[in-house]
C-alpha cells in the first residue's frame, strides 16, 4: 500500500511538473488603412529583450501561420551556435495570400486568373509594410534599422518583386 502511494505521488509530481506552458511569442493585431483590414502578427522577442537596452534586427516573416514556429526554432538554433545575432521576428498572417503576394500580371489567361482568384495586390502590400507595419514595429519595439524579409513560394515571388521594385526597401 505504501509503495503504491509513493509511486502515485511520484507520477503525480512528474505530470504536474511536465505541464509548463512553452511560449515562443505573442499575437497582436494592427489595423491597416492601406489594406482596409486588420492584420494578425506573431511577435517573437529575444530571451533577454525586456532587460536589454540594445536594439535588434527585425526579420519580417511572410506566411506566419505556417512558418512562425519553424522560423523561431531556426533562429534560436543559429543563435545558440553563435551564427547570427539576436533578432525580433514579426510574422505576418495572411488574409488573402494570392492577392497580397502577387504583382499585377497581364500574362495570366482567364483560366489561370480563375484558378488563382484575386491577384495583383503586391504594390499595396509593399505600401502596408513600408508605411504601416515597419513604422508600427519601430515605434513599439527596440528595432534596429537592419531588417530582412523572408518568404517562400508566393512569398519568394513577393520578395523578388519587392527587390526589383524598391531595391533599398528592406
Amino acid at each position: 500500500m505504501k509503495f503504491n502511494l509513493l509511486i502515485s505521488f511520484i507520477l503525480l509530481t512528474f505530470s504536474t511538473y511536465s505541464q509548463n506552458t512553452i511560449s515562443i511569442g505573442k499575437e497582436t493585431i494592427i489595423h491597416s488603412e492601406i489594406l482596409n483590414e486588420d492584420r494578425k502578427l506573431d511577435i517573437y522577442l529575444p530571451k533577454n529583450y525586456e532587460k536589454s537596452d540594445k536594439s535588434y534586427p527585425v526579420l519580417y516573416l511572410l506566411d506566419s501561420y505556417y512558418n512562425f514556429t519553424h522560423a523561431v526554432g531556426t533562429v534560436e538554433y543559429l543563435l545558440l551556435n553563435e551564427l547570427i545575432p539576436e533578432m525580433i521576428i514579426v510574422g505576418i498572417k495572411n488574409t488573402r495570400r494570392n492577392r497580397d503576394l502577387t504583382p499585377n500580371s497581364k500574362e495570366l489567361n482567364k483560366e489561370q486568373q480563375e484558378r488563382l482568384g484575386l491577384t495583383g495586390g503586391a504594390d499595396k502590400f509593399i505600401d502596408f509594410l513600408d508605411k504601416e507595419l515597419i513604422t508600427y514595429v519601430e515605434q513599439t519595439y527596440k528595432a534596429a534599422s537592419y531588417k530582412v524579409i523572408v518568404g517562400h513560394s508566393l512569398g519568394g515571388l513577393f520578395n523578388i518583386y519587392t527587390f526589383l521594385k524598391k531595391p533599398r526597401f528592406i
